[in-house]
């Protein structure tokens, strides 16, 4: 069922979309363990650069 799911998406788009949204998950924990202000100010900069630089 998984390998299907995978097969059918494209193992190339899902390393990407996992590698995009693993570090959100890390992010994630860390912001409920923190939750500071800078934090998500800094979190949130990063992702647009990146998604900037993605697109």
């Amino acid at each position: 069922m998984i390998f299907k799911i995978l097969r059918s998406i494209g193992l190339k788009t899902f390393f990407i979309i996992s590698v995009l949204y693993f570090p959100l998950v890390i992010v994630a924990f860390l912001l409920t363990a923190t939750n500071s202000e800078d934090w998500k100010k800094n979190i949130k900069r990063y992702y647009s650069d990146m998604w900037k630089d993605a697109f």
